[in-house]
């Protein structure tokens, strides 16, 4: 009986946790607003790294769902260059 619960409970934190598959990663050119690039950080748009273009003024970068969801309801214009990241390398390298 015991093993039964161990393995039930295993299951349930297993469905619970959200699988790394699952997310889907965007390069994005994002239009760099008059507050700055700080700005969209503390308003929930997180990145690590990227590419400034000074003539368009614009940083491109790869976003996560939750992160372009973020950047989405700040308003801020952006353009999406890749929709996922992943299908695309896979496809380039077959």
């Amino acid at each position: 009986m015991r093993t039964g619960n161990n393995l039930l409970w295993v299951l349930l934190l297993a469905a619970s946790m959200p699988s790394v598959a699952q997310t889907r990663y965007s390069r994005v050119s994002i239009q760099i607003p008059p507050q700055g690039l700080t700005w969209l950080t503390a308003k929930g748009v997180s990145f690590d790294h990227g590419e400034v273009n000074e003539e368009s003024n614009s940083f491109i970068t790869s976003l996560n769902t939750k992160q372009l969801a973020a950047l989405k309801a700040t308003g801020t214009s952006y353009t999406v260059l890749i929709e996922d990241e992943e299908a695309a390398f896979k496809q380039q390298y077959r």
